[in-house]
């Protein structure tokens, strides 16, 4: 029924369900069908997907906690801001001796790209680790890194390759990025562009994931930086 109802998009993983109204994994979809006993062909009538959310939270948080957080009714916020069509942050590009990862890039585009992989394949390996399918497809960079959750895997990436982040008012460290347990140098309202990733001379990451849910129980990102940096 998913294929007569959406188009899936292959983002290199296999591709995923991805129909206008997409509402996964925070709303719900409701399918009305119609079978013919003899032949038992089945055709859908209806297909209506809802939304639910109720208390304004940072849109950037949106994609990575959101969705578990709203599971275990432990918050229910009236707004919610995409961002997934701002221009200028879904991209991968060289950038010197560094590579560029704008914010709202799905983790599947990153694991995919050239630039990325030919930067450093450790950064690509990482984005391939993360989840599903369909959270590659639909989860982005900036999310995770914005939210600082113990269990994300690119704050280990951002920490290990020496990035930097860059949000709609100014350029931060990544050694200075995260302050705490989901605590972030950011300010209210303050979002991130994009992250700037130096070209290692070698790097590698590794985790344990949970066999269920993808997340890291323990993971790991390290790296062999520039000409006197050494390592990370």
């Amino acid at each position: 029924m998913h294929r007569c109802a959406g188009a899936f998009n292959d983002g290199g993983d296999g591709g995923f369900y991805d129909p206008a109204n997409f509402t996964f994994p925070a709303g719900t979809h409701v399918c009305e069908v119609e079978m013919d006993p003899e032949t038992r062909v089945t055709e859908i009538v209806k297909w209506v997907a809802v939304d639910d959310f109720g208390n304004a939270i940072h849109p950037m948080i949106m994609e990575d906690q959101v969705h578990p957080t709203l599971k275990q009714r432990l918050a229910s916020p009236s707004d919610v801001v995409d961002l997934g069509a701002s221009r200028g942050s879904g991209a991968c590009a060289g950038e010197g001796d560094a590579i560029v990862v704008g914010a709202t890039t799905r983790h599947a585009k990153v694991a995919a790209s050239a630039e990325v992989r030919s930067a450093t394949l450790a950064l690509a390996a990482l984005a391939k680790g993360i989840g599903d399918p369909q959270v590659r497809n639909a989860g982005t960079v900036g999310a995770p890194i914005a939210n600082a959750g113990p269990v994300a895997d690119y704050p280990a990436a951002v920490v290990g390759l020496g990035a930097a982040v860059t949000t709609d008012r100014r350029t931060i460290a990544g050694d200075d990025f995260f302050t705490g347990l989901f605590e972030t140098a950011l300010a209210e309202g303050e979002i991130v562009v994009s992250v700037r990733f130096p070209v290692p001379r070698r790097a590698a990451c590794m985790k344990s994931p949970n066999p269920a849910s993808r997340y890291a129980i323990v993971g790991v990102m390290v790296a062999e930086t520039g000409a006197g940096s050494g390592s990370r």
